[in-house]
């Protein structure tokens, strides 16, 4: 019984010390990363801001492919496929 009241005390007490704590020392960042900034398949968080920039970057990347394979044969790119794969 007196167990409990122990544990209740010091958990009200470590809770409020916390809290104090955050509410000065901590800067007023939010606890949360904006979705934006978050790359949920590679686990990657960025700064504010650059995850805009980055996901332009690989969807130019992504496009050049493309375009790079539509120029070139079916052949070819199978075969460059394989060898960027293998060597």
């Amino acid at each position: 019984m007196i167990a409990t009241y122990i544990g209740v005390t010091l958990y009200i007490i470590l809770y409020f010390g916390f809290t104090l704590w955050e509410r000065i020392h901590q800067t007023k960042r939010p606890h949360f990363v904006p979705l934006l900034d978050v790359d949920l398949e590679t686990d990657a968080v960025w700064k504010s801001g650059q995850g805009a920039a980055t996901r332009e970057r690989d969807r130019l990347e992504e496009a050049s492919r493309i375009e790079k394979i539509e120029t070139r044969g079916i052949l070819r790119t199978f075969w460059s496929n394989i060898k960027e794969h293998v060597y």
